[in-house]
Protein backbone atom coordinates (compact mmCIF):
# COMPACT_ATOMS: atom_id res chain seq x y z
CA UNK A 1 0.00 0.00 0.00
CA UNK A 2 1.51 3.21 -1.13
CA UNK A 3 2.26 5.31 2.22
CA UNK A 4 0.86 8.77 1.89
CA UNK A 5 3.11 11.48 3.14
CA UNK A 6 1.35 15.04 4.14
CA UNK A 7 3.59 17.89 3.86
CA UNK A 8 2.12 20.50 5.79
CA UNK A 9 2.42 23.86 4.06
CA UNK A 10 0.19 27.07 5.95
CA UNK A 11 -0.35 29.44 2.97
CA UNK A 12 -1.27 32.95 3.41
CA UNK A 13 -2.36 34.74 -0.28
CA UNK A 14 -4.21 37.43 -0.88
CA UNK A 15 -7.45 37.48 0.98
CA UNK A 16 -7.40 33.95 1.97
CA UNK A 17 -9.13 33.77 5.76
CA UNK A 18 -12.38 34.23 7.37
CA UNK A 19 -14.14 37.04 5.83
CA UNK A 20 -10.90 38.70 4.80
CA UNK A 21 -12.44 38.94 1.39
CA UNK A 22 -15.56 40.57 3.14
CA UNK A 23 -16.08 44.47 2.27
CA UNK A 24 -19.06 46.33 4.44
CA UNK A 25 -22.15 45.64 5.89
CA UNK A 26 -25.43 47.80 3.98
CA UNK A 27 -29.06 48.59 5.21
CA UNK A 28 -30.02 47.18 1.67
CA UNK A 29 -28.19 44.23 1.51
CA UNK A 30 -28.78 41.19 3.98
CA UNK A 31 -25.33 40.39 4.68
CA UNK A 32 -21.62 41.80 3.09
CA UNK A 33 -21.31 43.93 0.55
CA UNK A 34 -18.10 42.22 -1.12
CA UNK A 35 -14.97 44.20 -2.61
CA UNK A 36 -16.60 44.80 -5.65
CA UNK A 37 -20.26 46.36 -4.40
CA UNK A 38 -22.03 42.68 -4.75
CA UNK A 39 -24.83 42.16 -1.61
CA UNK A 40 -22.87 38.54 -0.87
CA UNK A 41 -21.02 38.40 -3.95
CA UNK A 42 -17.81 36.57 -1.85
CA UNK A 43 -15.87 38.83 -5.09
CA UNK A 44 -17.19 36.70 -7.72
CA UNK A 45 -16.82 39.26 -9.90
CA UNK A 46 -13.05 39.46 -9.37
CA UNK A 47 -10.55 37.99 -11.83
CA UNK A 48 -7.00 37.03 -11.67
CA UNK A 49 -5.89 40.47 -11.27
CA UNK A 50 -7.98 41.54 -8.45
CA UNK A 51 -9.62 43.63 -11.00
CA UNK A 52 -13.71 43.67 -10.73
CA UNK A 53 -15.13 42.38 -13.60
CA UNK A 54 -12.23 42.13 -15.25
CA UNK A 55 -11.67 39.45 -18.65
CA UNK A 56 -8.68 37.87 -16.76
CA UNK A 57 -10.28 34.71 -15.57
CA UNK A 58 -9.44 31.10 -14.51
CA UNK A 59 -11.49 28.20 -16.75
CA UNK A 60 -8.80 25.42 -17.45
CA UNK A 61 -5.69 24.67 -14.93
CA UNK A 62 -3.57 24.11 -17.83
CA UNK A 63 -4.29 28.19 -18.02
CA UNK A 64 -1.69 28.15 -14.16
CA UNK A 65 1.66 29.50 -14.76
CA UNK A 66 3.82 26.57 -15.14
CA UNK A 67 6.64 26.13 -12.60
CA UNK A 68 8.72 22.75 -11.76
CA UNK A 69 9.01 23.22 -7.77
CA UNK A 70 5.34 24.25 -7.19
CA UNK A 71 2.02 22.66 -7.13
CA UNK A 72 -0.78 25.29 -8.02
CA UNK A 73 -4.30 24.68 -6.84
CA UNK A 74 -7.21 27.33 -7.48
CA UNK A 75 -10.52 27.83 -6.64
CA UNK A 76 -12.81 29.24 -9.38
CA UNK A 77 -15.82 31.24 -8.80
CA UNK A 78 -18.26 28.18 -10.13
CA UNK A 79 -16.79 25.79 -7.17
CA UNK A 80 -14.15 24.33 -9.43
CA UNK A 81 -10.90 23.58 -8.14
CA UNK A 82 -8.22 23.38 -11.22
CA UNK A 83 -4.71 22.06 -10.09
CA UNK A 84 -1.13 22.17 -12.07
CA UNK A 85 1.20 20.28 -10.69
CA UNK A 86 4.92 19.11 -11.62
CA UNK A 87 5.13 15.50 -9.35
CA UNK A 88 2.00 13.41 -8.71
CA UNK A 89 -0.24 13.96 -6.16
CA UNK A 90 -1.11 11.02 -3.48
CA UNK A 91 -3.53 13.35 -1.28
CA UNK A 92 -4.70 16.63 -1.24
CA UNK A 93 -6.43 18.73 1.45
CA UNK A 94 -7.25 22.60 1.79
CA UNK A 95 -10.41 24.86 3.23
CA UNK A 96 -12.46 27.01 1.95
CA UNK A 97 -12.59 30.24 4.02
CA UNK A 98 -15.29 31.37 6.04
CA UNK A 99 -18.10 28.80 5.04
CA UNK A 100 -20.94 28.47 8.00
CA UNK A 101 -21.81 25.44 9.25
CA UNK A 102 -25.31 25.17 7.79
CA UNK A 103 -24.31 24.76 4.16
CA UNK A 104 -23.33 21.39 3.53
CA UNK A 105 -20.04 21.68 1.16
CA UNK A 106 -19.52 18.54 -2.01
CA UNK A 107 -16.30 17.62 -3.48
CA UNK A 108 -16.82 15.55 -6.20
CA UNK A 109 -15.36 14.57 -10.00
CA UNK A 110 -12.12 15.95 -12.06
CA UNK A 111 -8.86 14.13 -11.52
CA UNK A 112 -9.86 12.95 -8.23
CA UNK A 113 -12.00 10.55 -9.42
CA UNK A 114 -10.80 10.25 -12.80
CA UNK A 115 -7.52 8.86 -11.09
CA UNK A 116 -9.70 6.69 -8.04
CA UNK A 117 -9.30 8.95 -5.14
CA UNK A 118 -12.19 7.44 -3.74
CA UNK A 119 -12.06 9.37 -0.08
CA UNK A 120 -13.41 12.72 -1.20
CA UNK A 121 -14.90 14.67 2.40
CA UNK A 122 -15.34 18.18 3.67
CA UNK A 123 -15.87 18.72 7.49
CA UNK A 124 -16.87 22.29 8.94
CA UNK A 125 -14.49 23.75 11.50
CA UNK A 126 -13.36 26.93 12.58
CA UNK A 127 -11.55 28.56 9.59
CA UNK A 128 -14.67 27.26 7.16
CA UNK A 129 -14.73 23.58 5.87
CA UNK A 130 -11.72 21.42 5.73
CA UNK A 131 -11.69 19.00 2.09
CA UNK A 132 -9.37 16.15 1.59
CA UNK A 133 -8.70 13.59 -0.59
CA UNK A 134 -6.88 10.55 -0.67
CA UNK A 135 -7.12 6.92 -1.72
CA UNK A 136 -6.08 3.71 0.71
CA UNK A 137 -5.06 1.95 -2.56
CA UNK A 138 -2.15 4.62 -3.30
CA UNK A 139 -3.88 6.15 -6.34
CA UNK A 140 -2.53 8.61 -7.28
CA UNK A 141 -2.95 12.01 -9.72
CA UNK A 142 0.06 12.39 -12.51
CA UNK A 143 1.93 14.99 -13.46
CA UNK A 144 -0.12 17.54 -15.16
CA UNK A 145 -2.88 20.05 -14.90
CA UNK A 146 -6.47 20.53 -15.32
CA UNK A 147 -9.97 20.47 -12.79
CA UNK A 148 -9.00 18.51 -9.40
CA UNK A 149 -12.60 18.30 -8.11
CA UNK A 150 -15.98 20.30 -7.98
CA UNK A 151 -17.16 21.93 -4.98
CA UNK A 152 -20.76 21.51 -4.59
CA UNK A 153 -23.30 21.70 -2.01
CA UNK A 154 -27.23 21.63 -1.24
CA UNK A 155 -29.50 20.04 1.27
CA UNK A 156 -31.29 16.71 1.47
CA UNK A 157 -34.60 15.62 2.31
CA UNK A 158 -36.59 12.48 2.38
CA UNK A 159 -33.62 10.28 3.36
CA UNK A 160 -34.63 6.98 4.75
CA UNK A 161 -31.40 4.62 5.82
CA UNK A 162 -33.40 1.83 7.11
CA UNK A 163 -36.32 1.68 4.47
CA UNK A 164 -39.36 1.97 7.55
CA UNK A 165 -41.29 4.54 5.91
CA UNK A 166 -39.90 7.49 7.70
CA UNK A 167 -37.33 10.12 6.53
CA UNK A 168 -34.67 10.55 8.78
CA UNK A 169 -34.19 12.48 11.69
CA UNK A 170 -30.62 13.64 10.47
CA UNK A 171 -30.54 13.57 6.83
CA UNK A 172 -27.36 13.22 5.07
CA UNK A 173 -25.04 16.15 3.82
CA UNK A 174 -23.47 15.15 0.82
CA UNK A 175 -25.61 14.40 -2.31
CA UNK A 176 -23.86 10.76 -2.34
CA UNK A 177 -25.28 9.42 0.69
CA UNK A 178 -28.29 11.55 0.22
CA UNK A 179 -29.20 9.50 -2.88
CA UNK A 180 -28.16 6.10 -1.65
CA UNK A 181 -28.45 6.51 2.58
CA UNK A 182 -27.60 2.31 3.18
CA UNK A 183 -24.60 2.46 0.62
CA UNK A 184 -26.59 0.12 -1.47
CA UNK A 185 -29.16 -1.95 1.35
CA UNK A 186 -32.88 -1.77 1.79
CA UNK A 187 -33.21 2.06 2.04
CA UNK A 188 -34.98 5.07 0.37
CA UNK A 189 -33.30 7.88 -1.75
CA UNK A 190 -33.54 11.36 -0.89
CA UNK A 191 -33.91 14.09 -2.76
CA UNK A 192 -30.86 16.30 -2.94
CA UNK A 193 -31.83 20.24 -3.69
CA UNK A 194 -28.53 21.56 -5.27
CA UNK A 195 -28.11 25.93 -4.74
CA UNK A 196 -26.95 28.42 -7.20
CA UNK A 197 -25.26 30.07 -4.21
CA UNK A 198 -22.04 29.35 -3.90
CA UNK A 199 -20.66 30.90 -0.78
CA UNK A 200 -17.01 30.69 -0.90
CA UNK A 201 -14.45 32.88 -2.73
CA UNK A 202 -10.76 31.39 -1.50
CA UNK A 203 -8.96 28.82 -0.04
CA UNK A 204 -5.95 28.29 2.50
CA UNK A 205 -3.96 26.19 4.84
CA UNK A 206 -3.43 23.67 1.52
CA UNK A 207 -1.24 20.31 2.21
CA UNK A 208 -0.31 18.50 -0.83
CA UNK A 209 1.24 14.79 -0.52
CA UNK A 210 3.59 14.17 -2.81
CA UNK A 211 3.81 11.01 -4.33
CA UNK A 212 7.60 10.76 -4.68
CA UNK A 213 9.68 11.11 -1.43
CA UNK A 214 10.46 15.09 -2.69
CA UNK A 215 8.91 17.42 -1.31
CA UNK A 216 6.68 19.87 -3.66
CA UNK A 217 5.96 23.32 -2.36
CA UNK A 218 2.05 24.23 -2.68
CA UNK A 219 0.39 27.75 -3.01
CA UNK A 220 -3.09 29.57 -4.16
CA UNK A 221 -3.34 30.94 -7.71
CA UNK A 222 -5.75 33.49 -8.31
CA UNK A 223 -7.15 33.49 -4.87
CA UNK A 224 -9.28 36.50 -4.43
Amino acid sequence: MHKILFVLLLIFVGCSGGDDDAGTTSPTCSGIVDDCGVCNGYNHTMDCDGECDGTNILSDGCDIETSSTTAYFALGNDGTVYYRTPQAIAGFEFIVDGMSSDINLNMSGGAAEDNNIDQLTCQHNSDGYLCMGFSFSGATIPVGCGVLVNLSFGICTGADSDGDGTPDSTQPTNEATCLDPANGDTDVPGTWTASTLKPYTTISNIVNSSATATAIVTEAYCNY
